[in-house]
């Protein structure tokens, strides 16, 4: 027999997806869910959310993920990395924003926090991928540790054509963390 319990509950928005990783036997979650209320006088939260768990079975309460005072909206696709230090990472497909415009970065989104129970205060950005096409981010994979410099966080990521001229072709993009 298995134990289950409910993480979370909430009214779907249209995109939902889950993305799930351990640090060590406790369980993390990431992944977009609800649309919070915007707080008083200010630009609504992203839905892209995380949770952390020691046992599996309380959560910690839901963290909204930054997105920039809106200027980096996600949806669609998400990942999760966590890596034996206990920091957290999660990355989506930035679909949208209003404001100032990006404020940091291309696609796809990455937010990191040094502490990945819940309580941690993150920072994201999207990732520097210069020298590259712009691209639409789908399928994303992120991963904590063997590269070139141990215990980076590296993310890949398949992508629909560029919206560059003169690139009219998908690709496949390794980014590696600086």
């Amino acid at each position: 027999m298995s134990d289950a319990a409910a993480v979370y509950g909430f009214a779907l928005d249209g995109s939902v997806d889950v993305a799930l990783a351990f640090d060590g036997v406790k369980p993390r979650i990431a992944g977009h869910m609800d649309t919070p209320p915007a707080p008083d006088g200010g630009y609504p939260l992203d839905n892209l959310a995380f949770l952390a768990s020691a046992d599996g079975l309380t959560w910690s309460p839901v963290v909204h993920l930054p997105n920039n005072d809106s200027s980096q909206n996600t949806a669609f696709t998400s990942a999760l990395a966590v890596d034996a230090l206990g920091h957290a990472a999660v990355a989506s497909d930035i679909n949208g924003g209003f404001g100032n415009g990006m404020a940091c970065g291309k696609n796809p989104y990455i937010a990191t926090s040094p502490i990945d129970d819940g309580t941690g205060t993150w920072t994201a950005c999207g990732a520097d991928t210069t020298g590259v096409h712009s691209y639409d981010s789908y399928s994303l994979s992120l991963f904590y540790g063997g590269t070139r410099l141990d215990g980076a966080l590296v993310a890949s990521f398949i992508s629909g054509v560029s919206v560059d001229s003169g690139a009219d072709q998908a690709g496949i993009i390794y980014w590696q963390h600086p």
